[in-house]
């Protein structure tokens, strides 16, 4: 695990709530400042701040997870999606069976993407940090969601500029059909995941 330290001042961002820390706002990192992984961070004065996701091809650097001293396990990717799935439950109309289920930094979980269609799951991996926990994240999607199937389309840009490459495919679970058949508010739609744009569908344009 790196070790980073800010330089003075630059904490205030990440205190007040800010999910990134570019590579300007370091000072100095103890531990190997070559690999990807979770990173404690210090302000300048070594106290300890957050915990995040390193990565030293992007600038943004560390893509921030916690607040708190706690372990980045299975367990922690248990309890964030735990959460999002309530909040889906809560907000979004019986009548919609298609919804964005887990929305990056808006989830405290940067660089995951998960959109629900119906009874199936596609998510999009898109930081080199979270692709190291993409096992945990699949693990408890598929055991709290009772989907049938989980897919990936985990492609584009954004993963070029962090290092990966495009991964697409059956994550786990059934083998979705050529066309899933959504509800939106009391209209129906045919979503192609394998080929439609983004996750297959604009979701996150609901209101349009």
């Amino acid at each position: 695990m790196q070790r980073i330290y800010l330089k003075q001042g630059r904490e205030r961002p990440v205190l007040n709530g800010h999910p990134w820390i570019f590579s300007g706002a370091i000072d100095k990192i103890n531990g190997n400042a070559d690999i990807v992984g979770v990173a404690d961070i210090f302000d300048c004065k070594k106290s300890w701040i957050a915990r995040g996701l390193y990565n030293p091809a992007s600038q943004i650097r560390v893509r921030l997870l916690t607040g708190k001293d706690e372990p980045i396990d299975g367990d922690f990717f248990r309890r964030r999606i735990t959460r999002a799935l309530a909040l889906r439950e809560k907000y979004v109309a019986p009548e919609t069976n298609a919804y964005r289920l887990i929305n990056g930094e808006g989830d405290f979980l940067p660089g995951v993407i998960v959109d629900r269609y119906a009874d199936f799951l596609v998510c999009q991996f898109s930081t080199a940090g979270m692709e190291l926990f993409k096992n945990d994240v699949n693990a408890a999607l598929g055991s709290l969601s009772r989907a049938k199937g989980l897919y990936e389309r985990s492609d584009g840009k954004v993963r070029e500029e962090e290092g990966l490459g495009a991964s697409v495919g059956m994550l786990a679970g059934a083998e979705p059909p050529e066309l899933i058949e959504i509800e939106e508010s009391g209209s129906q739609f045919l979503v192609d995941i394998r080929r439609g744009q983004k996750t297959g569908y604009f979701l996150d344009q609901r209101d349009n």
